[in-house]
C-alpha cells in the first residue's frame, strides 16, 4: 500500500517492512487493539530519533462514515517536523488504498 515498501512480514511483536533499498523497519506493536479501531507502534532510533511512537485509530460517526487519525510522535521534535512531507506523502497513499477498496 505504501510506494517505499516492497514486502512485510510479522515476526512475534514485530511488523518488519522491507523497502524497497533492502532496508528493513522493524516496528515493534505496543497495543493491537481492534475493539476500539487502535493500533500504536514504536520503531526505536527511527530516522536517527530518540524516541518514536505512533498510533493510528479509527472513530466511526453518527452516520456510519469513518475517518482515520495517524499521530506520531518524535523526540527530538524537530525530526518531526522534518518528516512531515513523507508523512503526508504516506498518508495519501493510505488514503487511496483504503479507498480503493470501495469501503
Amino acid at each position: 500500500m505504501f510506494s517505499l515498501c516492497v514486502a512485510e512480514r510479522q515476526e512475534g511483536e514485530h511488523r518488519v517492512v522491507t523497502l524497497a533499498d533492502g532496508r528493513e523497519i522493524w516496528e515493534r506493536n505496543v497495543t493491537v487493539d481492534p475493539a476500539h479501531r487502535r493500533a500504536t507502534y514504536t520503531v526505536p532510533g527511527l530516522n536517527g530519533a530518540e524516541h518514536h511512537q505512533a498510533e493510528m485509530r479509527v472513530e466511526v460517526d453518527h452516520r456510519g462514515g469513518a475517518r482515520l487519525i495517524w499521530v506520531t510522535d518524535y523526540l527530538p521534535h524537530e525530526i518531526a517536523e522534518q518528516r512531515a512531507a513523507s508523512y503526508d506523502v504516506l498518508f495519501t497513499e493510505l488514503v487511496a488504498a483504503v479507498n480503493s477498496h470501495g469501503g
